[in-house]
């Protein structure tokens, strides 16, 4: 009995994947509305938004953990706020 070489396998499986796609349903595909994507778009908007104050609490942070005196804030009359 003869061996097939690699190449002949891989050739085998190729076609048959080849076949199985030819002979399976159509994919159908939905089209998304205006309301999803513009679903999508918010939840984008979203996460930038939470990214970037997560950022900017994690700067104030680091500049808070390494100021090395007290400090505070005063309105501009000179109030403690």
């Amino acid at each position: 009995m003869r061996q097939r070489s690699r190449a002949s396998g891989k050739r085998a499986r190729r076609q048959k994947a080849e076949t199985r796609k030819r002979h399976a349903a159509p994919t159908v595909r939905r089209r998304r509305s205006s309301a999803d994507q513009a679903d999508e778009v918010e939840i984008e908007d979203r996460r930038t938004a939470e990214g970037t104050i997560r950022e900017s609490e994690y700067k104030l942070r680091q500049i808070i953990d390494t100021v090395p005196s007290f400090v505070w804030a005063a309105g501009p009359d000179g109030e403690n706020t």
